[in-house]
């Protein structure tokens, strides 16, 4: 499963910022809450989610880069693992 190309804009309206890709089509919304405390975190959302595309694009290139990864059997969790794990959770795997 691949996600809509980006890049990603914000149309910042009333009471919702709606995010949508380049030609205007609708890939989500954040609800504004009224007041400044409400609306920060749902500003910081709605960046969060428009950056996504480029995120991924960016950790897909730094871990192809890297190659595979060369820790222990142990149960931990080294940055290259939970890279690949972030990724296919974006990919619905």
């Amino acid at each position: 499963m691949r996600p809509t190309p980006g890049p990603w804009l914000l149309d910042d309206q009333i009471d919702t910022i709606f995010i949508t890709d380049a030609d205007g089509s609708p890939i989500a919304a954040v609800e504004v809450g009224e007041g400044p405390d409400e609306a920060a975190p749902a500003e910081a959302d709605a960046q969060l989610i428009v950056s996504a595309p480029d995120l991924l694009e960016a950790l897909e290139r730094m871990l192809d880069a890297r190659g595979p990864c060369q820790h222990d059997p142990a149960p931990v969790v080294c940055s290259v693992c939970a890279g690949r794990a972030a990724i296919a959770k974006a990919r619905g795997k």
